[in-house]
């Protein structure tokens, strides 16, 4: 998707959506319903959870195809915890003590700031600052300070959501998802990488070295050239399957 497109919070505006972004959204809605009713154990009475956002968006679009106006992820967190809270309310004797923190991380000030005030209009200024935290900066500046307050939160095992949304698949460094789920072994991390965007656009230039460094994403080639691969169609297939998560094999180390 082309960055343009979120070009509308700048002007003070929602940003365009498309359907397969709402597609995301919908599966992620569902995920944290289902995962939220898998935290509580018979007898528990306090759920304790960080849930972050790293890529988090202004927090209103308007749907490319439709022109209706939708929620992003941020909303998504917010709406899905609360549709499992009232399930799990179902048939308890004694409420469920809910120690839950939001951490909506965004880069852009303007997506930000549309952000903050998206949440007000939407019922949740009184939470701002309390149990929802809107960071400035980019996901891997904030990091280290995440980590802190999961296993401040949850010391033992670092009960946490991280939806990692990027924008193609420069923003989160394979190193970083490992150090994530090393320190917090009960992390759950959601990674949007653009593997077909990369490998399209990759080349035996210098330039896709560099990027793989950048990732910390090991040799994918092994001891072949791009160009060799992509010049016979049917080996270029078999990589581009053999390849479509190569994160995973860096945190498996």
């Amino acid at each position: 998707m082309p960055r343009s497109q979120y070009k509308g919070w700048a002007e003070g505006k929602p940003s365009i959506i498309k359907q397969h972004s709402i597609a995301k959204h919908e599966v992620l809605h569902a995920y944290l319903v289902a995962y939220m009713q898998t935290l509580v154990r018979p007898g528990q009475d306090t759920v304790n959870l960080c849930l972050v956002d790293g890529f988090a968006g202004g927090g209103r679009y308007i749907h490319e195809d439709s022109g209706k106006p939708t929620l992003g992820s941020p909303f998504v967190f917010l709406k899905a915890v609360s549709e499992a809270q009232a399930l799990l309310s179902i048939g308890r004797k004694k409420d469920l003590a809910w120690n839950l923190d939001y951490f909506f991380v965004e880069k852009e000030r303007s997506a930000l700031q549309f952000l903050r005030q998206a949440l007000s209009d939407e019922g949740y200024r009184d939470r701002i600052e309390k149990d929802v935290h809107l960071l400035s900066g980019t996901f891997d500046s904030h990091a280290d300070d995440l980590i802190k307050e999961v296993k401040k939160k949850s010391p033992r095992t670092g009960r946490s959501i991280f939806l990692l949304d990027q924008y193609g698949y420069k923003d989160v460094p394979a190193s970083l998802i490992k150090r994530i789920l090393s320190e917090l072994p009960r992390a759950e991390i959601i990674l949007t990488f653009a593997v077909d965007s990369f490998i399209n656009y990759a080349s035996d230039a210098p330039k896709t070295k560099k990027i793989l460094e950048g990732i910390d994403i090991p040799d994918l080639l092994q001891g072949r050239t791009f160009e060799d691969i992509k010049r016979n169609e049917r080996d270029f297939r078999c990589w581009r399957a053999s390849r479509t998560d190569p994160l995973l094999a860096v945190v498996r180390e």
